[in-house]
């Protein structure tokens, strides 16, 4: 989900360093896509990332005439709200591509879980509404959701925005509402949950020199910790809030999760100002440095080993919509599971990288087409890019 926003920034960075070589190439995809075979998340005690070619996806046309505006990195998780106008709003899941959901008028689709869709009324108005049909069910909250998953006994968990904060929503016979106490103006709040049933939420938390990763999780809801946390000069930080810090997570084992997220990188030294970075629609011509980390968070909330680290660069934009946030690139960052464990697929420049959680390093999946929307579903990772081209490959432990 986009968001607008004007914010003057006064931007530093750190000079260019040798670049960190590039990763090996995987080897060419066969030239026939196989038959592809039901993807079973059977335990593997180890795994290195393989990718087989597969057929492109079917994609729906309706859906299709919204490339240009869903198909970038990073936009809202679970699905595509395809409205082009008039008064019915087709919704697509991330798992059905090829066929659409429509929502009455009155109940516009924004995010989605196996039972059940997340619409909001034209007030405004957070409600649920059955797959199989039926009347909405109004909350009386006035909510946007933005993620939301579903318990194995049906519980509906949802983080959404209001005008100025992020709140978490329990969805059964009876409705709560947490407030996180995250200002709107943080981007990067994701939800899981575990093997076990429970729900884990996870955001940014910026101040003036460091980025932490708060996570809570039931059931100790009311008491987040720090799972992760980076120092940076002020500047830095900003820019890190400013662009997004691609932050996921996912179910990771029989009880804990698994986070990644991209914080930018100090190299010892700062670029001089901008002489234009005193205008609120400036966004930066260099790229920076950063670096992708991910970790373990066991079923009791504390990370079980240290951070593993991918170096990596974020680029500029080419360019500006008039929609925020902006600062630079994000990756795209998308997180699942495979062979039992949790995994992150991200955007790298040329190529599209991979780690399952204790992998010490990422692997390289396949070519990054066009700064396109990476797709993790179980054993398959698409990309779809604004020109409407798709691509797909099968993902395997080896």
């Amino acid at each position: 989900m986009h968001k607008t926003m004007a914010l003057t920034l006064l931007l530093f960075g750190c000079t260019a360093h040798a670049p960190d070589p590039e990763p090996t190439p995987a080897p060419a995809p066969a030239p026939t896509p196989g038959p592809r075979q039901p993807y079973v998340d059977r335990e593997v005690a180890t795994c290195r990332l393989h990718t087989d070619p597969l057929p492109q996806p079917d994609i729906h046309p309706w859906l299709l005439a919204t490339a240009a505006q869903h198909f970038h990195p990073g936009d809202t998780p679970g699905g595509f709200d395809a409205y082009t106008g008039g008064d019915q709003f087709p919704w697509f899941d991330v798992f059905a591509l090829d066929r659409p959901f429509i929502a009455a008028r009155t109940a516009r689709v924004a995010a989605a879980t196996p039972s059940t869709l997340l619409v909001t009324s034209e007030s405004g108005e957070l409600g649920t509404l059955d797959r199989h049909g039926g009347r909405a069910r109004w909350l009386g909250e006035k909510l946007y959701p933005v993620d939301a998953h579903e318990t194995t006994t049906g519980v509906q968990w949802v983080v959404a925005r209001t005008g100025t904060t992020w709140r978490l929503v329990s969805i059964s016979t009876k409705v709560q509402v947490i407030d996180l106490g995250v200002p709107a103006t943080i981007w990067d709040v994701r939800l899981a949950v575990t093997a076990d049933d429970r729900v884990a939420v996870a955001w940014l938390e910026h101040d003036h020199s460091e980025l932490r990763i708060r996570l809570a999780m039931e059931p100790d809801l009311a008491h987040p910790r720090v799972v992760d946390e980076v120092a940076l000069p002020g500047e830095l930080a900003e820019l890190s809030r400013l662009t997004s810090v691609d932050l996921v997570i996912a179910s990771d084992g029989p009880d804990g999760v698994g986070l990644a997220w991209r914080p930018l990188r100090h190299t010892g030294e700062v670029k001089p100002p901008d002489p234009h970075a005193d205008d609120p629609w400036f966004m930066p011509m260099d790229p920076y440095d950063a670096e992708v980390r991910w970790f373990v968070v066991s079923h009791a909330g504390e990370r079980t080993t240290s951070p593993r680290r991918q170096p990596t660069l974020a680029q500029r934009r080419n360019g500006g919509s008039g929609l925020g946030p902006f600062g630079l690139q994000i990756n795209g960052m998308v997180a699942g599971r495979i062979g039992g464990r949790a995994m992150f697929a991200w955007g790298d420049g040329r190529w599209v990288l991979g780690a399952r959680v204790d992998n010490d390093a990422a692997v390289v999946l396949t070519e990054y087409i066009n700064e396109g929307r990476l797709l993790l579903r179980p054993g398959e990772l698409l990309q779809l890019d604004s020109s409407r081209h798709t691509h797909a490959v099968a993902l395997r432990c080896g």
